[in-house]
């Protein structure tokens, strides 16, 4: 089986959103792979923000990490498709 990677450089230590959001990732250990189109944005942290365009798939993740590279997980497993 293939692990991927994932890291969200948009990650900001401190944001109450951010917190409660890396909190249901490690606590649920699912996330959903989202279909998205980059929109420029100078004044976001990764400088890009996204229109959501879909759903894609529920996926198992291990190994959460944050540090000043951003949010990192592993996708272990693909669980379910939503397209």
């Amino acid at each position: 089986m293939q692990c991927f990677e994932y890291c969200d450089p948009g990650y900001i230590e401190g944001s109450e959103k951010w917190s409660e959001f890396v909190s249901a990732i490690e606590r649920c250990k699912r996330v959903i792979l989202t279909n998205d189109k980059p929109i420029a944005a100078p004044s976001e942290k990764a400088g890009v923000t996204f229109e959501r365009l879909g759903y894609i798939a529920v996926f198992a993740v291990d190994d959460v990490i944050v540090d000043d590279s951003g949010l990192k997980f592993r996708l272990s497993e693909r669980i379910c498709d939503l397209i």
